[in-house]
């Protein structure tokens, strides 16, 4: 009966951690909370400023070279600029949106940072007439680099 128990509870416990997004298993954990979204279906420039790749911005100087490069006056850029890149780090991204969502990724040593976009299995049977280019701005605690400084980070998921 102990021994039925014990592999029950234990079958629980890995559960709630992968449920966690624990990185015991796969070596990267999924960080940040969405900051804003530009979207090319709102703001018809937005592709001359969209990343290719993962964009970090580390500190106020990489931020403001990249709100500059932001020319559609439209676009709402308070969210990013009202960032407080103390207590935080910004990663960027874009992609061509049908049913695609965002996440981001830290590796376990914290060396790297990534942007990553999928598709929900839900909705990988969607057509979409046009997948306008969005931007995701994720936003970061600088408490989950450790003694990480965000600038040193890799901005590509290690191999």
């Amino acid at each position: 009966m102990t021994g039925t128990r014990s592999a029950k509870i234990a079958a629980v416990m890995i559960m709630v951690l992968l449920a966690s997004g624990c990185t015991v298993f796969d070596g990267k954990e999924q960080l940040g909370t969405l900051l804003t979204s530009w979207s090319q279906g709102d703001y018809a420039d937005i592709e001359t400023v969209a990343p290719k790749g993962t964009l970090v911005l580390a500190d106020d100087a990489d931020r403001d070279a990249f709100l500059a490069g932001v020319l559609d006056e439209g676009v709402d850029t308070d969210p990013v600029a009202r960032a407080d890149l103390r207590h935080s780090f910004l990663v960027l991204g874009a992609y061509a949106k049908c049913m695609q969502q965002s996440r981001v990724w830290m590796d376990d040593r914290r060396t790297a940072v990534w942007f990553e976009d999928y598709v929900a299995r839900e909705d990988r049977n969607t057509a979409c007439a046009w997948s306008p280019i969005t931007i995701d701005i994720w936003q970061l605690p600088r408490s989950d680099l450790g003694e990480v400084d965000a600038a040193d980070l890799s901005a590509v998921e290690p191999q």
